[in-house]
């Protein structure tokens, strides 16, 4: 039914089992003859396998944390919407999409990545324990040893079954895991050659691989959350919905992989170990690219409000709708050239009105002189006039 999962996933497996393969060695060798470097082998092309799948996945990862940093920050706007139309569930989404598409904020890219994963998650599963057909239980077909060791798993040929049921990691095969039926661990060996006996040291061999690489895988969750969750602002960390899913992915998803883990087989958790270091490496260089760029818009902020700044007792230069107006260095240098010529009429102008005060001091005081000559003559001519009317006076008399 979800052929087109399992393909694709086996294919991109066999390509990289190939290559390894041959790199180690061992691509004509019996598996017999070295089960630890045919297990190297499998266990690279299972973790390059999860590299190219996570290189498809980089450009909508590295959407969906700026997506994710963007809400946070878009967090009291999006409370101010919630709150003015609380009763217009309608208005709200439509107000919610505006805001969205202003911010160049896109949700749907935000959740694709995981929607992808979910399926490379089932479909390798899938995969690796169709290597091991035995049983009825656990996805068993009820094949014998020989019917299992002699058949195909989608786009691997019978021998590559063999080689991967018989190369070991660590001493435990990549297809098993802890709560595996015993009447499964025939299949890791060749036909007619397994023993009761050996049951105990390969359940043995699959714990010591299996809870490490849980405990590790469980650690490495709960720390790539908390390393997400610290980007959070404040207003986003508030939102109860938000601090619902913070909770489940700080402790929720780490235990659920401690819980189900029993089931999961050793090349899956080769996976999971391998995504997990992918994914704390790539939030830690795209959070320091985001800080750098952050830093980098802060400064031109304020280099610009430096730039419009005033000088102590010059007015702010604006626009006609009173914006202030970034003074270019040219402008800068024309106001300084007007400021000078205005500077110099101002100093003329000065010179002139002191050249006129002098010129009137120097009329006031010639006026002044002739106004005193004048009065003397009118006094001497009164004085004059005086003395005829007294002699006319003495003349009567007579």
């Amino acid at each position: 039914m979800l052929n087109f999962i399992y393909y694709p996933i086996s294919w991109i497996l066999w390509v990289w089992h190939k290559a390894f393969a041959w790199l180690l060695g061992v691509c004509n060798l019996p598996v017999d003859t070295n089960p630890n470097a045919s297990g190297a082998a499998w266990a690279l092309a299972i973790i390059f396998l999860t590299v190219t799948v996570r290189l498809i996945l980089l450009y909508p990862m590295v959407k969906q944390v700026r997506t994710s940093q963007k809400m946070s920050e878009l967090q009291p706007q999006i409370k101010a919407i919630q709150k003015k139309y609380a009763n217009d569930r309608q208005r709200m989404s439509l107000e919610m999409s505006k805001l969205q598409k202003e911010n160049g904020v896109n949700m749907a890219m935000g959740c694709l990545p995981m929607l992808i994963q979910i399926p490379v998650f089932i479909g390798l599963f899938h995969v690796l324990r169709v290597f091991n057909k035995m049983g009825k239980s656990s996805g068993g077909l009820g094949y014998t040893v020989a019917q299992t060791r002699n058949s195909g798993n989608y786009y691997f040929k019978p021998d590559e079954v063999r080689s991967f049921l018989d190369a070991r990691l660590f001493g435990a095969p990549l297809s098993g895991y802890i709560s595996q039926p015993k009447e499964q661990y025939a299949a890791f060996y060749p036909v007619g050659t397994y023993h009761p006996q050996d049951e105990h040291s390969l359940f043995v061999a699959i714990l010591c691989v299996t809870i490490p690489m849980l405990l590790i895988s469980a650690v490495a969750t709960h720390m790539n959350a908390r390393m997400s969750i610290n980007r959070q602002t404040s207003a986003a960390a508030a939102n109860p919905q938000a601090n619902v899913m913070n909770k489940m992915m700080l402790w929720f998803f780490p235990i659920m992989i401690l819980g189900t883990g029993v089931m999961w087989h050793v090349g899956l958790l080769t996976y999971m170990l391998t995504n997990n270091i992918w994914t704390g490496c790539q939030q830690y260089f795209l959070f320091k690219k985001m800080d750098e760029e952050k830093r980098e818009a802060k400064e031109k902020l304020d280099a610009a409000r430096a730039a419009n700044a005033p000088r102590p007792g010059v007015k702010p230069k604006r626009d006609k709708h009173g914006k202030a107006v970034v003074v270019t260095q040219s402008d800068d240098e024309d106001t300084n050239s007007t400021a000078k010529a205005t500077n110099s009429a101002a100093d003329g102008a000065a010179s002139g009105a002191a050249d006129a005060n002098n010129a009137a001091s120097s009329a006031a005081d010639g006026s002044g002189k002739a106004l005193s000559a004048a009065e003397r003559r009118r006094n001497a001519q009164r004085a004059r006039q005086q003395a005829k009317n007294r002699k006319g006076k003495k003349k009567k008399k007579r």
